[in-house]
Order: structure tokens, then C-alpha cells, then sequence
């Protein structure tokens, strides 16, 4: 899974079939950094609208969206916790469950 910002897009690409699928954005949501947690879901940052959108795997659409800040940078999934840690460009860490 990658993240296209350039056309608002999150990207899967199965290795074993060579298939990819698009899964597109709201224009301007900019797709960053990403962390895949336990479960195989895959969260991504969108770092204009300030939201975090989560990819189901085998699923071409995005399956949840959280509003965590105004401009969200980094995101990290705490395996013990099953938490996802979200960094803003302000210093602050958002927990999301």
C-alpha cells in the first residue's frame, strides 16, 4: 500500500498477482505517511484535510475516516496498546484506539 499525494490516491498493489487498485481521495487531501496495524488494516495521514482514512485489505474503498488535527505529519501503530499514535506539525500526539 502506498500513498499517491500528487493525485489524492492510496494505492494497493498485490506482489503475488501484479494487480493494483486506486482507491481514490477528496481532491486536495494530500495522502502521506502510513502505518498498518495488527488487523492488516492500513491507516493513512492526510495531511490537508486533517484526517487519518483507514484501508480494509482486499477492499477498494476507504473503510473509516477520523478528523485528529489540523495538519497531521507522522503516524505510528503501538503494537501492545493496538493504538495509533498521529503526529501534528503543531507538537502535539494524538492517540487514536
Amino acid at each position: 500500500v502506498l500513498s499517491d499525494a500528487d493525485r489524492d490516491r492510496v494505492v494497493v498493489v498485490d506482489l503475488a498477482s501484479r494487480g493494483v487498485q486506486a482507491i481514490a481521495l477528496d481532491p486536495g487531501a494530500e495522502p502521506g505517511r502510513l502505518a498498518e496495524d495488527a488487523a492488516g488494516t492500513v491507516h493513512v495521514v492526510l495531511r490537508r484535510s486533517g484526517e487519518v482514512v483507514s484501508v480494509r485489505p482486499g477492499e477498494t474503498v476507504v473503510s473509516a475516516r477520523q478528523r485528529v488535527c489540523a495538519r497531521p505529519r507522522g503516524i505510528a501503530y503501538d503494537a501492545p496498546r493496538d493504538a495509533l499514535h498521529v503526529a501534528c506539525a503543531d507538537g502535539t500526539l494524538v492517540t487514536l484506539s
